[in-house]
């Protein structure tokens, strides 16, 4: 049976009729070299402000990815390549001037992440945006990890919390915290040729 043939039935057939005729995700898969079964699924942005007016005040943000249409099948090198949110935040002063400029003392900002304990601390003299990349999910072996896609599944999930805390008391004038957010996976659809939908959340109360 040759590797087209196996294309065809692949995608038209259930799972139980793939067995019977001995066709496997791994033959036609490693037969599409040109890598044309990669595809890269994107969310709408996320956007919004909170003003930040005095010591301890604080943004929590809860953003959860949710990947769906996944192949069943995967391909010999996993069904998902990577997943990423890009994460981006600015301040400014409410009133001029301004800031955000390099040159203007701003309150600073505790950052913390679930990956990362501690975070880290904002510049004093802020310079446009900060953009972080982060982390959505992975590939799993089995069902058991809770930051993956276990293999198989169609649908899954992630959630990556995001705290943004000012740190310098009324000194400073209050700041308008701007953040944006903006979701993308790579997906290697063969051998079903889904299209797969991402969508990125806020479900911090």
């Amino acid at each position: 049976m040759t590797r087209a043939r196996c294309s065809a039935l692949l995608a038209l057939l259930s799972l139980w009729s793939l067995a019977s005729t001995g066709c496997t995700a791994s033959t036609v898969c490693d037969a599409d070299a040109s890598g044309t079964s990669l595809t890269t699924a994107r969310s709408a942005a996320l956007v919004g402000t909170a003003e930040l007016s005095q010591k301890d005040d604080s943004l929590v943000l809860a953003l959860t990815s949710r990947l769906s249409d996944l192949p069943e099948l995967s391909p010999p090198n996993g069904v998902l390549q990577s997943a990423r949110i890009s994460f981006t935040f600015s301040l400014r002063y409410i009133d001029a001037p301004m800031g955000g400029d390099g040159l203007t003392q701003m309150p600073r900002l505790n950052l913390k992440l679930d990956s990362a304990k501690g975070g880290y601390t904002t510049s004093s003299f802020p310079n446009g945006s900060e953009q972080l990349s982060l982390d959505a999910f992975g590939d799993c072996d089995s069902g058991l990890g809770v930051d993956c896609c276990p293999l198989g599944a169609t649908d899954c999930e992630h959630t990556v919390h995001v705290g943004l805390t000012r740190i310098d008391d009324a000194t400073f004038p209050p700041v308008q915290l701007s953040w944006s957010a903006l979701a993308s996976a790579t997906v290697d659809t063969c051998p079903s040729w889904r299209s797969p939908s991402l969508t990125l959340s806020n479900e911090a109360p």
